[in-house]
């Protein structure tokens, strides 16, 4: 269930049954509705009013990510031809098709231009206008190792090592972080 509520005058304005929101701004909010087993529709509610303005096509395995402003990045097996793409949230049309072999991918967006994405073996940096690679840190490449990546803030990122003190880097130079 999603509530949609006034946080001035803090009122119940609307709910709606069943869709996970991942996103709300840009006048909607987004996100999966559980439709099967491991089958879900991206579905688009008016953030205002809480009706239902649009509803994807039924995936199976999705996966959605908030991806700035207006945007949204939804993966799966049967997502459009290409699999795994940023959509418009008013439009539900494709802004861009994120880079080959990211769909089991998990993504953070930081605020600023990129979804940060990992898995275990690597931590990638997507341009969330275009969807081109900023950045890949994989595994083995030099002395670094990816991390568990704990937040993402405009360009930066924050992870921590198996060890329970946490360590601040960036994989790509940047002033004040090592």
């Amino acid at each position: 269930m999603s509530y949609g509520i006034d946080t001035a005058s803090r009122a119940l304005r609307w709910t709606q049954p069943g869709p996970e929101v991942v996103q709300a701004g840009a006048g909607m909010a987004v996100g999966l509705l559980h439709v099967e087993p491991l089958t879900s529709v991206p579905l688009g509610v008016d953030l205002a009013i809480g009706t239902e303005k649009w509803r994807g096509e039924k995936t199976y395995a999705a996966i959605m990510n908030g991806a700035g402003p207006g945007t949204v990045r939804v993966a799966g097996p049967q997502v459009g031809d290409k699999g795994d793409q940023l959509l418009d949230v008013i439009s539900r049309t494709p802004r861009a098709t994120m880079p080959p072999g990211m769909r089991a991918m998990s993504c953070s967006y930081d605020r600023g231009q990129a979804l940060v994405c990992t898995h275990g073996f690597a931590v990638v940096a997507v341009d969330t206008a275009r969807g081109t690679l900023l950045w890949v840190l994989k595994d083995g490449d030099g002395d670094r190792k990816p991390q568990a990546v704990t937040a993402v803030w405009h360009g930066r990122v924050r992870t921590c090592r198996p060890s329970p003190k946490p360590r601040r880097f960036s994989p790509t130079p940047s002033p004040g972080w090592c």
